[in-house]
């Protein structure tokens, strides 16, 4: 189970970042994955598929 966010702690600091990257990573992720989606979709459209 993740740890709860804890602001008053330098060890917390480093996991806020930690998670902050994740987030970010997750985020760039699923954006590249709707376009890789939309642009199926749109060549499936385009085919008569």
């Amino acid at each position: 189970m993740a740890e709860p966010l804890r602001s008053n702690s330098g060890a917390g600091d480093k996991g806020n970042k930690d998670r902050q990257r994740q987030l970010n990573t997750l985020i760039g992720l699923s954006e590249r994955f709707g376009e890789y989606l939309s642009n199926a979709f749109a060549k499936n459209i385009s085919e008569g598929a």
